[in-house]
């Protein structure tokens, strides 16, 4: 490969790196979250002087994504601005007796339809200050004949202690608060950085021009 190709082609892989890494080359259109709380982050539902537990062990998790309409910029964003949103929750508890018992578990699907409210900060390319309220939305699978869970509903506010709000809505009943964790326990993750469609036809014509003068540079007669 003579000077010249070589110059053309570096040039072309440098202007395509510059695009990538422009800060309007990126399509983050996606987010990814998960969300936990354990046993000791479960409310006690036993006013004192308490009675043996029924359940000795209990969790929550979850995870979900959120796309977004357009490429996520710096600044706030609500439910006009997602496309769609999809999110799985297992709620598992294991019976005191008899001892060593298996969980009991029953899983919960939520989609943009159960998303009551949203509201999301982005400061550059990282969420800072987020909130939403999910659900309630009725078990779609449980794995005992005596298993009957409520309906589940979440609530998260970031930046704030016991932000993470875990409710069972018992029928008949009243909404109940049923473990509580901090901002910790919802953190959003996982930006998918994209490059734009602009961007790859500009990768594409710069290694096309590349690839084209290599090609005269090869079918040029040597005159000697």
């Amino acid at each position: 490969m003579n000077r010249t190709t070589k110059t053309a082609l570096f040039g072309s892989v440098a202007l395509a790196a510059a695009a990538l890494m422009s800060t309007g080359a990126i399509a983050n259109t996606e987010l990814d979250f998960t969300v936990s709380a354990n046993d000791p982050q479960f409310i006690s539902q036993f006013p004192p002087p308490p009675p043996t537990p029924p359940f000795v062990n209990r969790y929550y998790s979850g995870s979900g994504t959120i796309d977004f309409t357009s490429s996520l910029g710096d600044g706030t964003y609500g439910l006009a601005d997602i496309a769609s949103f999809t999110f799985t929750l297992e709620f598992g508890r294991q019976p005191t007796n008899p001892l060593g018992s298996p969980y009991q578990t029953a899983d919960y699907t939520y989609t943009l339809a159960d998303l009551t409210s949203f509201s999301l900060t982005m400061l550059g390319g990282v969420p800072q200050d987020a909130s939403f309220v999910i659900g309630p939305e009725p078990s779609y699978q449980h794995n005992s004949p005596g298993f009957n869970p409520a309906p589940q509903s979440i609530e998260y506010v970031s930046g704030v202690l016991d932000g993470l709000q875990f409710f069972a809505w018992p029928p008949g009943g009243t909404k109940t608060l049923n473990a509580e964790g901090n901002s910790i326990d919802g953190t959003f993750t996982g930006l998918a950085a994209v490059p734009e469609p602009a961007t790859w036809a500009l990768m594409i014509a710069g290694f096309g021009i590349a690839g084209a003068r290599m090609r005269s540079r090869r079918a040029t007669p040597r005159i000697a």
